[in-house]
């Protein structure tokens, strides 16, 4: 009995985890698909996306780091 117990809060362990990095990997693919939308040309253009694509992600970084401890 103690092992299907044990099996069951594993199972739910993993299932928070991956539901977890889903979460915060959202930002990442919509960065992504903006940066493919925009479809930024030259050096400034790019310049601009990285910057606000490094704002925006560092920005979630440091709230899952706040929420981790």
């Amino acid at each position: 009995m103690s092992r299907k117990r044990s099996l069951k809060e594993t199972f739910f362990c993993w299932l928070a985890t991956i539901i977890g990095f889903v979460v915060a990997l959202i930002p990442t693919w919509f960065y992504i698909l903006a940066k493919v939308l925009l479809a930024p040309q030259g050096f400034w253009q790019n310049f601009l996306l990285l910057g606000v694509g490094l704002f925006f992600l560092g920005g979630l970084q440091l709230v899952l780091v706040i929420i981790f401890l």
